[in-house]
């Protein structure tokens, strides 16, 4: 069962209430993932948004097209991480695949819900997009940082 306690500790919903989390909650969903799965898969339409409560992911690129390998890690996320954030924030494709390197429990919030949620309260709509903002620019700078220093490691975050 998805908890209030369980979803508040999470960067995502860092200024909203207790009366916020529960219209979230209602929307959430616990999933579980095997190693190996493909959680997401890059091209695929869908706008749902994840967290990551435990285990670990990675996310590729495939790059088949130029490349034997058939995919490039990105990153790796980690526990209280977010991904399928670009497809939710552009309503489009999934720019990359999304693969369970351990056995991952997540919470998913379907992206069509969520917008509705967004459209009938501002202030959580607000939040959360700012949140996922924030996000995002961490993650760009330690991508710039590790592309500056010539480094193929996964950032900090």
């Amino acid at each position: 069962m998805i908890t209030i306690e369980s979803i508040s500790e999470y960067d995502i919903f860092t200024g909203l209430s207790s009366k916020d989390l529960e219209s979230i909650q209602r929307i959430m969903k616990a999933k579980r993932f095997e190693a190996n799965d493909i959680i997401l898969k890059e091209s695929n339409i869908s706008s749902d948004l994840f967290i990551l409560k435990s285990g670990r992911v990675s996310i590729e690129l495939d790059t088949s097209s130029y490349n034997e390998a058939g995919s490039e890690q990105i990153v790796i996320l980690r526990p209280g991480d977010i991904f399928g954030e670009i497809a939710f924030l552009e309503n489009k494709r999934r720019s990359a695949h999304v693969i369970a390197l351990d056995t991952v429990e997540a919470y998913q919030m379907d992206g069509n819900q969520l917008k509705d949620l967004f459209a009938e309260n501002y202030k959580i709509g607000y939040v959360i997009m700012k949140n996922i903002a924030i996000t995002l620019s961490r993650r760009l700078i330690d991508t710039n940082f590790k592309w500056r220093n010539g480094i193929r490691s996964n950032p900090p975050y």
